[in-house]
């Protein structure tokens, strides 16, 4: 996965990304505290997730973060 700002264009093409969405949702309609919720849980996913390795994942989180 690349560096910087383009790091969470591979992650579109994940099984967790409806999650991003929901997280991109929440925070579109100004409901940060669910938000935030739906962080923990997306994180989480990233961190479990059989489609990254160890690196991707740390890569992914970070970009998560930058996006969010």
């Amino acid at each position: 996965m690349p560096d910087g700002p383009d790091s969470i264009n591979p992650l579109t093409q994940l099984g967790f990304h409806q999650r991003w969405r929901d997280v991109a949702l929440s925070t579109t309609k100004r409901d940060f505290e669910k938000a935030e919720e739906q962080m923990v849980s997306l994180r989480a996913d990233v961190i479990t997730s059989p489609e990254l390795a160890e690196y991707d994942r740390i890569i992914a989180i970070g970009g998560l973060r930058d996006q969010f």
